[in-house]
């Protein structure tokens, strides 16, 4: 299974393609990233504006090809380490690293309610980011699912991620094995 966000995958699509690249040799700082486009159906997916921005993908997978585990948030805090693969602004696949700066965010004016809850992180990114895995260096595993970013008080972005815990549910919710 792949996951991603809902608002990159629309239901009118009748067929995906997905590009996959090594994000776990990113991780070990070995910057080998290669592009594979694999078919992949929609199992389910969720609305962006109830805080289940989720969309769960299946493919056959070439031999081989890495995958990573989910985490805990909870495990994690503020300061706490994180990192990221995205194809930022449509230039390449970047890696990019930060840090958490909260665990559970919540609404206020101007604030996408939908994002209430989710972690908000100093890490690199923009258009393209979508969909990326917020990936704990502690635990080696993703604690969230990159939603989008917004403005910080003083000029920078904070990148919001939707929590794995709000996956896993999801993806039990939907009966998705």
């Amino acid at each position: 299974l792949i996951v991603t966000v809902a608002h990159c995958c629309k239901m009118k699509y009748s067929a995906l393609a997905v590009r996959l690249n090594t994000f776990i040799q990113a991780v070990d700082k070995e910057l080998w990233v290669t592009e594979v486009y694999v078919p992949a159906t929609l199992v389910a997916i969720g609305n962006n504006e109830d805080g289940r921005d989720y969309a769960v993908l299946r493919a056959k997978l070439p031999a081989g090809t890495p995958t990573l585990k989910l985490g805990n948030e909870d495990l994690d805090e503020p300061g706490s380490v994180v990192a990221s693969t995205a194809d930022i602004g449509n230039i390449g696949v970047q890696y990019t690293v930060g840090y958490i700066t909260l665990l559970h965010a919540v609404a206020a004016r101007d604030f996408k309610k939908s994002w209430e809850g989710n972690i908000g992180a100093r890490l690199g990114g923009g258009l393209g980011s979508s969909g990326s895995p917020l990936y704990s260096v502690d635990q080696k595993a993703v604690i969230g699912v990159i939603v989008g970013g917004a403005p910080a008080p003083y000029g920078d972005i904070i990148t919001f991620a939707a929590p794995v815990s709000r996956l896993k549910k999801f993806l039990a919710d939907s009966n998705v094995r």
